[in-house]
């Protein structure tokens, strides 16, 4: 069997998004979410699990609180930069496709469409995210995929009106369906 340069290219675009499923996948599943999909906190335990009240009163809940806010600002800060290197690393496979003498004109479009369309998303995303802050927020990370768009929001606990603000800046911005949208509560307390 013969394989030429071609393949070679598009066999390692599709590692690229494999492996780029693979960590999204990986990463979330690495969040202790309880059955509505909120990350779980106990503030009363401390990091060993023990529990820290004497007399009823609760001792070094304040430093809890800042384990907790911690916590999230690295999740928050490892996704977007899983997010980032994802896509540099496809970005520079299309750059590469799009700039090879060697493959088809349609192959060299397509890269090119794909990286348009990747920019585009990234801009998307960024705008969502920027509105969805504006909103009162301390932090949101938002995924647009084909079929969905992903947000993910820090709060001490989503309202029902959050919710559809939430809503309904994704689907002033992305152009998605409500049905399309899946909110995903981190709960910073």
């Amino acid at each position: 069997m013969k394989i030429n340069k071609k393949q070679i290219v598009f066999l390692s675009l599709a590692l690229v998004v494999c492996i780029a499923v693979y960590l999204n996948w990986r990463f979330l599943n690495n969040v202790d979410l309880d059955g509505n999909g909120s990350v779980v906190v106990n503030n009363n335990e401390n990091q060993n699990g023990e529990t820290n009240e004497e007399g009823g009163k609760t001792l070094g809940q304040a430093q809890l609180v800042e384990t907790v806010a911690k916590d999230v600002n690295a999740y928050f800060t490892e996704c977007r930069l899983n997010k980032q290197q994802t896509r540099d690393e496809a970005l520079e496979l299309l750059k590469s496709v799009a700039g090879s003498e060697e493959s088809a004109d349609n192959t060299r479009d397509k890269a090119n469409n794909d990286m348009i369309n990747l920019a585009k998303t990234t801009d998307i995303e960024g705008t969502i995210e920027s509105l969805i802050k504006a909103k009162g927020f301390s932090d949101c990370m938002v995924y647009i995929s084909d079929e969905a768009v992903n947000v993910i929001v820090a709060t001490t606990g989503l309202t029902s009106e959050q919710a559809a603000q939430i809503n309904e800046i994704v689907i002033s911005e992305s152009g998605k369906e409500a049905a399309a949208i899946k909110i995903v509560e981190i709960k910073t307390e």
